[in-house]
């Protein structure tokens, strides 16, 4: 009979490196396409390729005040250790980038946003503009395709133009300059906004994968059937997870799709003052 050599690879711990003081010069996003140094929509949004040593903390300190957020997500964070482990792991697949997401529409008190420097850059980057996070996963250069995921932006920029504008951004990349021939959506059947958000920007639902995901224990969702309750919590394992597949094809972008998309980004953007948002 032939051998099975298998074993599964060894889980990241604290003591790998997990690049909390690593430069932006010398931080490999390791993504299997060309990665831009920002994503913009002028007045709006500005996207940066995610550097734990410049973005981690900054984020952390946000996520942690709406654990809500994390109800449908397979994770949830509560340390700033486990964040640097979660953007490690995702680092270490080169399917997956992440994006650190500005808020450009936002006017402060003192200014326009000067943060602690005086350049351009700096009042674009200011620490109080940061709005989340979002990336893309399973980046396939043999398939030409690519998923939007890990969409963390913050409840204060909810009903805004962040989702939209961060998610057209993202669509624009994969189509018009990666020209990938299909960018899909995966949403917890039980997310309606999520699968709504995901309609709206052009995605069309292709589906229900019915026990798609185990959650980690004590995440919210289906429970286990009585039969395999017991044996499955003695190996460690959650509630499941029916999942919604959204998808795009290059030829509903070329049809349409990238109409709609500008269309979306065209309308409207209200600027805010900063500390009137309920954070």
């Amino acid at each position: 009979m032939p051998l099975n050599l298998y074993r599964p690879p060894p889980g990241l711990t604290a003591q790998d490196k997990l690049h909390e003081t690593t430069p932006a010069g010398e931080y490999d996003l390791n993504f299997v396409f060309p990665v831009p140094e920002e994503l913009r929509s002028e007045g709006a949004v500005l996207m940066k390729p995610l550097v734990p040593s410049e973005h981690a903390e900054v984020l952390f300190n946000q996520l942690v005040k709406y654990p809500d957020m994390f109800r449908y997500l397979p994770y949830t964070f509560t340390t700033l250790p486990q964040f640097y482990l979660f953007l490690e792991s995702n680092r270490r697949e080169p399917g997956t980038i992440l994006f650190v997401v500005y808020d450009l529409s936002l006017t402060f008190p003192d200014g326009d946003g000067e943060g602690e420097g005086e350049g351009e850059g700096d009042k674009e980057m200011d620490k109080r503009r940061v709005a989340g996070f979002l990336g893309l996963i399973k980046g396939s250069e043999q398939n030409r395709s690519a998923e939007l995921a890990h969409l963390n932006i913050l409840p204060p920029f909810h009903r805004s133009h962040i989702t939209t504008h961060t998610c057209s951004l993202l669509l624009q990349y994969l189509f018009s300059t990666l020209h990938l021939r299909r960018a899909q959506w995966y949403s917890n059947a039980f997310n309606s906004p999520s699968i709504a958000a995901a309609q709206r920007l052009g995605f069309r639902l292709e589906g229900e994968q019915r026990w798609e995901r185990v959650l980690a224990v004590g995440k919210e969702g289906l429970e286990l059937p009585a039969w395999a309750e017991q044996e499955e919590r003695e190996m460690g394992r959650g509630p499941g997870r029916h999942s919604c597949v959204l998808g795009m094809g290059w030829d509903e972008w070329k049809e349409g799709g990238e109409e709609k998309v500008r269309g979306l980004m065209k309308r409207e953007v209200s600027k805010r003052r900063e500390d009137e948002l309920k954070r």
